[in-house]
């Protein structure tokens, strides 16, 4: 399922380049999956960079290491012709890594003030995990939602 996903987000005719962050040590991958990747996504190679966090030496490196992909990822998309187009077509879908001790005070407030400014500007978030969401138990995420009936579900 997340590999179908990563694959089909990867395929995405708006996606110019992505550089795709792994710890190294969860159930999917990039670096396992280039194969299927390849085969769905024409110029894998030029569009996507697969960087594992433990492989690297440690998050400080990686984002060292990211810095100069996505320099180097420029070249490519910037060939691109870019259209203006209102953010109320966005939707964001999030995917839990995986929740630890330090979820609650770290990435969920993060991933919430982020989702609550593309809400405010016009774009859908979707939060398909909210029973991971460690930290946001004072919440009532149903109140948030766009109608009732989406609440609800």
């Amino acid at each position: 399922m997340v590999n179908e996903l990563l694959t089909n987000t990867l395929r995405h005719p708006n996606l110019g380049a992505a550089v795709y962050v792994d710890l190294g040590c969860g159930k999917s991958c990039a670096e396992c999956s280039a194969s299927v990747f390849q085969v769905a996504v024409p110029e894998y190679s030029q569009r996507v960079v697969n960087l594992t966090i433990q492989h690297l030496g440690g998050s400080c490196k990686t984002v060292e290491h990211g810095q100069k992909v996505v320099e180097q990822q420029l070249h490519y998309t910037n060939q691109f012709k870019r259209e203006p187009t209102s953010i109320s077509k966005l939707i964001v879908g999030t995917q839990c890594g995986g929740s630890d001790l330090w979820s609650g005070v770290t990435a969920n407030p993060s991933l919430g003030v982020a989702s609550d400014m593309f809400v405010k500007a016009g774009a859908a978030v979707l939060l398909p995990e909210n029973p991971e969401l460690q930290g946001a138990a004072m919440i009532d995420l149903a109140r948030r939602a766009r109608t009732r009936a989406v609440g609800k579900s």
